[in-house]
């Protein structure tokens, strides 16, 4: 996807500016839409999504809209919507300024005008005052297709449309246009910008996972042996401790608990949060009142 596709303008072998089959012209246009479209997903993916959080559906949904925007189907809708603009917008088409001839606005106009009763009391001066108008807007010969296609075609149409009518239907096309094959060129950067997305939220997917299974690995019973955290619940606050071995007096709401400021406490389960092997508090410190006692001991110790 190299080329400029919204700065180039003509390009491609002599053709005319009207094939016979006008479907292809349809196509070729239909395919700039979806193109439009795909776009636009791929930057809304780029933008959407929570920061601090995402999903093996969000994950999926990335990796299946890079796919679809760097597979097959694509790759030959871009490559046909450049040959189709070389076909439907000749060099033949223009004069040496790089303005269409005027010539090739005259045949687009006149085909415009045999599509409608003419309703002017002079037919001739109205379609050269047309012409000259619209020749000096300059449009390619792809935007003045799109417009008197659009004229042409319009339901409610039943008479010639007035000058200024035609002129609104070019400025269009030329938008219109121009957002196609801008988003022909922008897709190969929206697709790079979406993997950095995509490689970051797999980053994020991948921490949650871990912190799932460390909160799953907290929500354990306690045992014997844990190392655990009281969570004060408007009371004493216990700090950090080892599990315990139950005696007939603890119930099985509660624990036994070896707290290393405290020594052994019953308290009830729900006040406990098993620590884990990377969390402060995990590998045991000095119990505080066992070496208060032993300090005590050994001053009323006789010499």
């Amino acid at each position: 996807m190299g080329s400029d596709l919204a700065t180039q303008r003509g390009g491609g072998a002599p053709t005319s500016i009207r094939p016979p089959d006008l479907r292809q012209f349809d196509r070729f246009a239909a395919a700039g839409d979806r193109l439009i479209a795909l776009h636009l997903r791929l930057r809304q993916a780029r933008i959407g999504g929570r920061a601090d959080w995402t999903s093996a559906g969000e994950i999926a949904g990335l990796e299946a809209l890079i796919a679809e925007a760097t597979g097959p189907e694509t790759t030959a809708m871009v490559d046909q919507l450049r040959r189709d603009r070389a076909a439907f917008d000749p060099r033949t088409a223009y004069a040496r300024d790089g303005a269409l001839r005027v010539e090739t606005v005259a045949a687009s106009v006149a085909i415009l005008l045999a599509a409608f009763p003419s309703g002017h009391a002079d037919p001739g001066t109205f379609a050269r005052i047309l012409v000259a108008e619209v020749h000096a807007m300059e449009p390619t010969a792809i935007e003045l297709e799109t417009a008197m296609r659009e004229l042409r075609r319009a339901p409610e149409r039943r008479f010639v449309p007035a000058i200024g009518e035609a002129l609104a239907a070019i400025e269009r096309a030329r938008a219109t246009w121009l957002r196609r094959f801008a988003a022909a060129d922008a897709i190969e950067g929206a697709v790079a910008d979406l993997r950095q997305v995509l490689d970051q939220r797999r980053v994020m997917w991948a921490a949650q996972q871990a912190e799932q299974a460390r909160e799953s690995e907290r929500r354990k019973p306690v045992q014997p042996g844990d190392r655990v955290k009281h969570v004060q619940w408007g009371g004493m606050d216990y700090g950090v401790g080892t599990a315990a071995e139950p005696g007939p007096e603890v119930s099985t709401s509660e624990a036994a608990v070896d707290f290393d400021d405290f020594g052994f406490v019953v308290v009830r389960r729900r006040e406990l949060r098993r620590l884990l092997p990377d969390e402060r508090g995990y590998v045991p410190a000095p119990n505080v009142a066992e070496a208060a006692q032993s300090a005590a001991s050994a001053e009323a110790a006789p010499p």
